[in-house]
């Protein structure tokens, strides 16, 4: 038994633990705050931009960024594009005759 638990699913098995239960933490990386802010400060000023739109003008400003990166930010901050409003139809007039 004791051989078993020397390798990771005996281990597991010892202490009754699912293999998922142990995955990595993901690392933060230095740049994430200051990519989440100059992410939010472009959100706003072009908030009508999708999370693609903003990546290229991260990486027009020298951000070395991949969509997957800018989209997870997206999602985490809560960012959605502003919807477009609907025109009005008062171009149709009464029929008069």
């Amino acid at each position: 038994m004791a051989g078993s638990a020397a390798n990771g699913a005996g281990s597991l098995r010892v202490v009754r633990q699912w293999r998922e239960t142990q995955r990595y933490l993901p690392l933060r990386r230095t740049d994430e705050d200051p990519l989440t802010q100059a992410i939010l400060t472009l959100a706003g000023k072009y908030g009508r931009y999708g999370y693609w739109r903003i990546m290229v003008f991260l990486r027009d400003a020298g951000w070395q960024v991949g969509k997957d990166r800018v989209q997870r930010i997206w999602r985490r901050e809560g960012q959605v594009p502003q919807k477009h409003r609907k025109r009005s139809c008062n171009n149709f007039a009464p029929n008069s005759h």
